[in-house]
């Protein structure tokens, strides 16, 4: 009973993961593992039941964990307004792979692939826990959220060989900026009450980057950095796909 009592705790400790120390290497090293396994294991069955079966499952974890987090962040008294919002890129790419895989949405599914990756990647390279030492639930569940994410994104793209177009890609650009908009009015009227919210890191960078650029500037940067991530995304996909195509045709 204590030792649930202290995993799902409600008092941070200051903890900062290590950058590149022996636990952000090791996940790093599972999740890149996971992306050979699928890439190996799963390519050139799309059809099949297995393949379903692991979307769903990796659909259903991320449903599973969120349903968690939440639970727990209202029963312990650790949600606020300025923090527990799903008004992050990562957070919302989330629901959107849940909702888009088992209810077999594509156009949300796509929102997941681009959000999923950009999100996943980010995550992997500088990951930002909460400030829990371990053990905690967040500790875990922060990187069983975004391994699924680039797992899922990758089984779209070279499994399923989802489709990517300009159109969809348009879309894309269009929910982000759109999304980015609402974020910094958010943020702006939050603000008024929260002085250091920063939904989707919109006004500032985080951590020791934080103050770089004026607030205008960083969010003009951001706003760029998000169009420029997508469109370098749909190269990328572009990319794999015609490699896909004709490897499959050779």
């Amino acid at each position: 009973m204590r030792f649930f009592e202290y995993f799902f705790r409600a008092n941070e400790d200051g903890f900062v993961l290590k950058l590149y120390g022996p636990v952000h290497l090791t996940m790093v090293t599972i999740f890149i593992l996971g992306c050979i396994l699928i890439a190996k294991k799963f390519n050139g069955h799309e059809k099949s039941s297995k393949n379903q079966t692991f979307m769903k499952t990796l659909a259903l974890i991320l449903l599973v964990d969120q349903i968690i987090l939440y639970s727990w962040q209202v029963g312990s008294g650790y949600f606020r307004l300025d923090m527990s919002l799903p008004l992050y890129h990562c957070r919302l790419a989330a629901w959107a792979l849940i909702i888009g895989v088992l209810f077999d949405i594509s156009s949300i599914k796509t929102i997941g692939l681009f959000w999923g990756t950009m999100g996943s990647l980010i995550s992997m390279v500088m990951p930002e826990l909460y400030a829990f030492s371990f053990p905690h639930y967040t500790n875990i569940q922060y990187f069983i959220v975004h391994l699924s994410m680039g797992w899922m994104a990758l089984y779209m793209l070279i499994v399923e060989k989802m489709p990517v177009s300009k159109k969809q890609c348009s879309t894309v650009l269009l929910a982000t900026n759109f999304f980015n908009v609402f974020l910094v009015a958010v943020n702006l009227g939050l603000r008024l009450v929260y002085p250091k919210v920063n939904y989707g890191y919109m006004l500032d960078f985080p951590g020791s980057l934080a103050g770089l650029l004026s607030p205008v500037a960083h969010i003009i940067f951001m706003f760029a950095a998000f169009n420029l991530g997508v469109l370098i995304l749909y190269s990328l996909f572009r990319l794999a796909q015609k490699s896909g195509d004709k490897e499959r045709y050779a």
